[in-house]
This record gives C-alpha cells, sequence and structure tokens, in this order.
C-alpha cells in the first residue's frame, strides 16, 4: 500500500461534553516544535501552540451563559489546562509522539 499522506484528515476527540475536531502534526511541525515539546511539562505554553495548529473546530464550548463560543485563537487559549493537556495527549498520539517526545 505505501505511505499514506493525508495532512487534512481530521479526527475527534470528546473531553468533558465538548468535541474537538483535530488534525495532527506533521512531520516538519513535530521537528520545529521537538525543543518545545520535549519541556511542555515546565513550560505548558507548548501545550497551546500545538492546540492552534491543530485543532480546526469544536462543538460544545460555551460561555458561563451557555452561548456556544467559536473555535479561535483567542478561545483556545482560554481552554482549562487540564482540557488543553488532554487535547494535546490526543493530538500527540496522533502525531506519533512518545511519552519522552512530550517531556513525560
Amino acid at each position: 500500500m505505501g505511505i499514506v499522506i493525508d495532512p487534512t484528515q481530521q479526527h475527534t476527540v470528546d473531553v468533558e461534553g465538548a468535541t474537538f475536531s483535530v488534525v495532527s502534526l506533521t512531520g516538519r511541525q513535530v521537528l520545529g516544535l521537538s525543543q518545545t515539546l520535549s519541556n511542555v511539562e515546565t513550560n505548558a505554553d507548548g501545550v497551546y501552540q500545538v492546540l492552534h495548529k491543530c485543532v480546526k473546530s469544536w462543538d460544545g464550548v460555551t460561555t458561563g451563559e451557555g452561548a456556544a463560543l467559536p473555535c479561535s485563537g483567542e478561545n483556545l487559549d482560554a481552554l482549562p489546562v487540564d482540557v488543553a493537556v488532554k487535547v494535546f495527549e490526543f493530538i500527540a498520539s496522533l502525531s506519533g509522539l512518545t511519552g519522552g517526545d512530550q517531556g513525560n
């Protein structure tokens, strides 16, 4: 069959009642972020950098009043850290990153 590359293929992950549609990191992105990704335990900014590159849409993320929030950079940055980490870990697994690559 050979090597299949489809950088537009989206995957979904459900976290705390919300569904996130994501793509994996490309090989080039993994290499470009390798130093950042190896330090995510001490520098959570790498988690959000990955989310900005890979989260394409979401459903179920709302304001306190229940209004749907658009998937934007500003709103990605507002995600609670525990939610951001769960989405990041899913993206990392899609991207072929091991625990060592993720700073674990």
